[in-house]
């Protein structure tokens, strides 16, 4: 049996409880609509301190969370590896700032899905969509005062490009409830989708965009194909006539000829804003120890100190594999793909008999592809305004979906 189907089953097997600690939904509903604002946060140098305070919180008291991990083990134990390597890594090579902080960052995620896991009382479910609520459409409305201050992709009240991937959880969300046959769902993630492309992301609103046919492919597997893949190439189309018409969209897109920081596709010039000189730069620096790595940290530290300005490598991928090797970068992905894997799993076995929390299990899906796919350009695994969302979603994933799981078939 494979760890997902055994977890699966040992969730079957327990008896769903009262929620006998309703500050732990609090703490989640907090956590979330804190992701929203956290912009605001950055700007006021509380970033740091809200990250450390989550981990504290999350992580006490230690022998209730160790519990949780060991009864979640087989879900959660090739991130667990991950951090023990991590550690190892200390060994070798003195850890950077950055780096601690970004595994900072993986003891929240791990921390909030063992907290959110606790609670087995369906309010948990329903605070966290009164809470994202909150945070999408609060973190919506400033930023729609802050393009009509200064116009597309401005910055001047709340970060375009914090907004574009910020949007990707509100837009997981609603397409999944769109897609689980809740027509106002496709209304509320075209109103992020067109804020995401007034915030000129590119990288959010082609994830964004491409999260409709996803869930009209998923609707489709119910057997609501029609109508569902029509919408879906409706906004496809929309969105794409917007990529080549709209100019400001246009002009992000396009990159200069001829230029170090284009990527040359065919006759179009694409602008990578300057990432092919960093990725060149960390890859030439990670051929010096491809197995090992060179330590928690060093990528940020190498772009740093040769690129004024900049202090990420932009790919998560690429971050892990100078900084922990061959063998941090498979342990990451074995984590991702069991998560996938076991999130895809628990929604077949729930989608005919429990929509609320299949509808959930799916928008958590939805999320933790589109980042993922943001990995490749971004720095998501440092920023709590994405992992915590998600973390908290799969978390209470994991719970909500052991009621739903009891009575039911082993999962073929």
């Amino acid at each position: 049996m494979s760890p997902s189907e055994s977890s699966v089953d040992a969730f079957a097997d327990q008896k769903v409880t009262e929620d006998t600690s309703p500050a732990i939904g609090a703490f989640a509903a907090g956590v979330v609509i804190i992701s929203g604002l956290n912009d605001l946060v950055g700007r006021w140098g509380l970033g740091a301190i809200a990250t450390l305070a989550c981990v504290i919180w999350c992580w006490s008291p230690l022998r209730t969370r160790l519990r949780e991990l060991r009864r979640l083990w087989p879900v959660l134990y090739p991130f667990v590896i991950f951090f023990a390597w991590a550690v190892l890594s200390f060994a070798w090579q003195r850890p950077f700032i950055s780096g601690l902080q970004n595994l900072a960052v993986l003891l929240m995620f791990l921390g909030l899905i063992l907290l959110c896991s606790e609670p087995a009382n369906p309010r948990t479910t329903c605070r966290f969509s009164t809470s994202l609520n909150i945070a999408v459409w609060g973190a919506s409305v400033l930023y729609a005062i802050s393009l009509l201050v200064d116009g597309p992709g401005s910055s001047s009240i709340f970060g375009a490009r914090v907004f574009g991937l910020f949007a990707l959880v509100g837009i997981s969300w609603y397409v999944a409830h769109w897609s689980s046959g809740v027509p106002k769902g496709l209304g509320y993630a075209a109103v992020l989708l067109l804020l995401v492309a007034l915030s000129l992301s590119r990288m959010a609103f082609a994830i964004g965009l491409s999260l409709f046919p996803l869930a009209s492919f998923v609707a489709a597997m119910k057997g609501k194909r029609l109508r569902l893949t029509a919408v879906a190439a409706l906004v496809m189309t929309i969105g794409l006539t917007a990529m080549l018409r709209f100019k400001p969209l246009t002009e992000r897109i396009e990159g200069e000829k001829g230029t170090m920081s284009s990527l040359d596709v065919g006759d179009v010039e694409l602008d990578t804003s300057g990432r092919l000189v960093m990725w060149a730069l960390v890859w030439q620096s990670y051929l010096d120890s491809p197995w090992i790595g060179k330590g928690v940290g060093s990528a940020a530290d190498l772009v740093e100190s040769a690129l004024s300005g900049i202090s990420h490598p932009h790919c998560d991928y690429l971050m892990l594999l100078h900084d922990y090797g061959i063998v941090g970068l498979m342990l990451f992905l074995l984590g991702l793909t069991n998560l996938i894997r076991w999130l895809w799993k628990t929604w077949r076995a729930s989608r005919d008999t429990q929509g609320s929390e299949a509808t959930f299990l799916l928008a958590t899906l939805f999320l933790l592809i589109a980042i993922i796919v943001a990995m490749f350009t971004d720095n998501c695994l440092s920023y709590t305004y994405l992992i915590a969302p998600l973390a908290v979603m799969i978390g209470v994933s994991l719970r909500t979906t052991q009621a739903c799981l009891v009575g039911l078939k082993p999962i073929p």
